[in-house]
């Protein structure tokens, strides 16, 4: 009897149940962060705003809400700063907000006088004002102990040109294997190698030069038509060099000066002051100088403004 009536209450309290659950209201499958749901329409401003699908809005309102109660906790358990440290806070805060909403807008790249000392300056560098410019390393294999005319007779001599060329070709084999033509660093390793060889042979040895940008159509000596009489670069290595491909590899080959093996690294088009761009390109260049002059002035000025000054009573009392 008591078994029968046991499983009559359970079943009775397990229908109740059953009731409950199906007449309780849906379950809110909004995303909650911190126990508390986001607001649909938060997420549809976010994704008109943005420019997002429902759901990128969806994950980066929760990932935003998420890290504000992260900084909230966070806050929360850090220690009482002393008052000395929350104040140097502020200032650090403030002087940030200075720099990027009032410092740093006033003093763009357009913002530079053309008459500034740093522009002025700048104008008469050969790295801003120069014409074409091919940018070559080379090793060239030269005589041991002559120099200028007196070189010519020993590079003319076949068997002092068998040795040169020989030396000259190993660097070059050993050289090409290492020194991919597309690295960034490729005239320096070029120039390290060298510096590792045997740099010396039978009547000569190897001269590193480089990196080293050359203007092919220099001229030494004008005419009085104007007209070049004597280039200032040999015409048989600026015949070979021109012919490179950039980036690119040229020799062994004979010059009046020895042996040489050459490494184009680029051309560096002309920049002459006469160019439309040319103001603008000084003021990119001399930009963050600037700046930082301007705003050592500036600070400096700030000090002056704020200094207080103390007056001390004369012999009178005044």
């Amino acid at each position: 009897m008591w078994s029968s009536r046991w499983r009559s209450e359970s079943i009775g309290l397990a229908l109740v149940l059953a009731v409950a659950a199906c007449s309780r209201a849906p379950a809110d499958d909004r995303p909650h962060v911190g126990g508390e749901p986001i607001d649909e329409r938060v997420i549809e401003m976010v994704a008109a705003r943005d420019g997002l699908g429902h759901d990128e809005a969806r994950a980066r309102v929760v990932d935003t809400l998420r890290w504000a109660a992260a900084a909230r906790e966070a806050r929360e358990e850090a220690p009482e700063l002393e008052q000395t440290r929350r104040d140097h806070l502020r200032r650090t805060a403030l002087a940030r907000l200075w720099l990027t909403d009032v410092f740093e807008p006033q003093h763009r790249v357009q913002d530079i006088p053309a008459d500034d000392p740093l522009v002025l300056r700048a104008r008469g560098q050969k790295r801003f004002v120069h014409p074409e410019l091919v940018e070559v390393c080379q090793v060239i294999a030269v005589p041991s102990d002559v120099e200028g005319d007196a070189m010519l007779p020993v590079v003319n001599d076949p068997r002092w040109r068998i040795a040169a060329l020989e030396r000259v070709h190993a660097y070059a084999r050993h050289v090409r294997r290492t020194v991919a033509l597309d690295d960034p660093e490729a005239c320096d390793l070029f120039t390290r190698n060298a510096r590792l060889e045997r740099t010396t042979f039978a009547g000569g040895k190897l001269r590193i030069e480089g990196p080293t940008g050359f203007h092919l159509d220099a001229c030494a000596e004008l005419g009085d038509d104007g007209v070049c009489k004597t280039a200032q670069l040999a015409p048989e290595w600026v015949e070979v060099v021109r012919r490179s491909a950039v980036p690119g590899w040229v020799g062994p080959f004979f010059t009046r000066f020895g042996v040489h093996f050459v490494l184009v690294t680029r051309v560096l088009p002309a920049q002459l002051d006469s160019d439309p761009d040319f103001l603008d390109r000084i003021r990119a260049a001399v930009h963050d100088a600037w700046r930082s002059r301007e705003l050592g002035e500036r600070l400096q000025s700030l000090r002056v403004e704020r200094a207080a000054q103390l007056a001390l009573p004369g012999e009178d009392g005044s």
